[in-house]
């Protein structure tokens, strides 16, 4: 067996010190190209994220057009207010801040949460809006302990005259995930509004405006520390209604206390000159957000303050379909404008005695006294004559039992025929139907707008309007952008 070869204590440490060297090198090299790679081939990319860690583009909302009376009357206008907005990414601790925030700002942290889980990233949530001078000056003085959080100025919308015509104008609320899904393509985002009802809706594409933003220099911690460059939002285009509102104002009025509508028309035109839907909402109330609470104490008042009862109410329109059935009988020569129908005052047929209004008749009558004394009796023979599809065929002509095509909200009404009762009741039609169908009673239902142009095609002539309260659209500088036609 061979003795090992003696290592001394100098050539350990040489062979240690070569080693050391060794690693430092190697070290040293893998930091040359990690400096390099970073600096050379992702260079580019850091820079960007660097800048984006130091600069913020805070989005800021449209303004919206007015919306104008006939004779220029601001209707709808605009107005400044602070909003408070959060950028998740700059909150550590949103705990902290619900604490800091909960009782002195009115943010409803159940409507938020949802949209913290579908935030963009580095894309801003509406935590409140339309805060008081108070809400906003406690923000202001801690803002270096709200890291995340931005005041916004905007210009929400303001209704000079609260109630009047609410049911008209409509009201704004925040864009929902269905409205999301069609509008996104138009550069809707959540947490923007959008109208929900009447022209507001109508016309939701041409008042909206331009969204501008605000570039802002931040602090490690997001805090906001100067502005460096502004995109001003831009306006929409103003709506001129047909409105007239010192009339809008009188029908307002009369309405006052009581449950129903009064529609004024032009009969030349179609052009609405008043509606009043009583009682009424303010919209002023979906300014700053609507609470569920709130919302749902609307829908459940009674008294139904958010039906527009000129398009949504569904009435037997009585006597007043006595117009139609008078058409209908002198165009299918049912008779002229001289035979005449002796009333008694009871009208057999069948089983039943269909009795008129008034005990012991109106006598011989034609068909213009007929129309003037509202003789029930002349009418249930013509009812006779003519038949429940006959019948069915010129109301249509006249618009009934279909939207008018003034508001998408609006309900159709009910026109019977045999048709219908076969397919909505499985049944055929009752001869004696046709009686009670012949005075606007039965299952015959119109709204009350659909009646007023019922009344507007007489009164002009045979011309049925789809009753239009667009006038035209500006811009802000009063240029005529498009122009509506009856």
């Amino acid at each position: 067996m061979q003795p090992r070869p003696h290592t001394s204590p100098g050539q350990v440490t040489r062979r240690r010190l070569i080693v050391l060297i060794i690693g430092f090198v190697v070290g040293f090299l893998i930091l040359l190209l990690r400096m390099w790679y970073l600096q050379v081939i992702k260079g580019e990319r850091f820079a960007t994220l660097s800048e984006s860690n130091r600069l913020r583009l805070i989005p800021q909302r449209d303004i919206r057009g007015q919306i104008l009376d006939r004779h220029g009357t601001v209707l709808v206008d605009n107005r400044r207010s602070f909003a408070l907005s959060l950028l998740p990414e700059e909150t550590p601790a949103l705990e902290v801040l619900v604490s800091r925030l909960k009782d002195q700002l009115p943010i409803r942290w159940e409507e938020v949460e949802p949209k913290l889980k579908a935030a963009t990233a580095y894309r801003t949530i509406q935590l409140a809006k339309d805060l008081t001078r108070e809400q906003v000056a406690y923000v202001t003085e801690r803002r270096w302990d709200l890291p995340g959080l931005f005041l916004e100025v905007e210009y929400v919308r303001h209704y000079p005259y609260g109630e009047l015509a609410a049911h008209l104008l409509g009201y704004l609320g925040e864009i929902n995930e269905e409205q999301l899904r069609e509008a996104r393509v138009a550069g809707y985002r959540m947490g923007d509004d959008i109208g929900q009802a009447g022209v507001e809706k109508v016309y939701e594409r041409a008042l909206r405006g331009q969204k501008g933003a605000r570039e802002v220099e931040v602090d490690a911690l997001g805090r906001e520390l100067r502005l460096v460059q502004e995109r001003p939002p831009g306006p929409g285009l103003n709506l001129v209604l047909t409105l007239d509102l010192g009339l809008q104002q009188l029908v307002e009025a009369e309405m006052a206390g009581q449950a129903g509508t009064i529609a004024v028309i032009d009969a030349r035109t179609g052009e609405i000159l008043a509606l009043a839907s009583q009682p009424a909402y303010d919209p002023n109330r979906f300014v700053p957000g609507i609470s569920v609470a709130h919302w749902m104490q609307l829908l459940k008042d009674p008294r139904k303050p958010m039906q527009n009862r000129a398009i949504q109410a569904q009435y037997p329109p009585g006597s007043t379909y006595k117009i139609i059935m008078a058409v209908a009988a002198l165009e299918e020569g049912v008779i002229t404008p001289k035979s005449t129908v002796h009333c008694k005052g009871v009208f057999p047929f069948g089983n039943r005695v269909f009795k008129d209004w008034k005990p012991g008749g109106h006598g011989i009558v034609n068909v213009h006294e007929a129309l003037a004394q509202s003789c029930d009796v002349f009418f249930y023979t013509m009812g006779q004559r003519l038949g429940i599809d006959t019948m069915a065929r010129y109301a249509k002509g006249f618009g009934l039992g279909m939207p008018t095509g003034f508001d998408p909200h609006e309900k159709p009404g009910l026109l019977p025929s045999t048709a219908w009762k076969r397919a909505a009741r499985g049944e055929p039609w009752y001869p004696g139907e046709t009686i009670s169908a012949a005075i606007g009673q039965g299952y015959n239902l119109v709204t009350p707008l659909q009646l007023l142009n019922v009344i507007s095609a007489v009164a002009n002539g045979g011309t049925l309007y789809k009753p239009q309260v667009a006038k035209r659209l500006e811009m802000p500088d009063g240029k005529v952008v498009q122009q509506f036609g009856p």
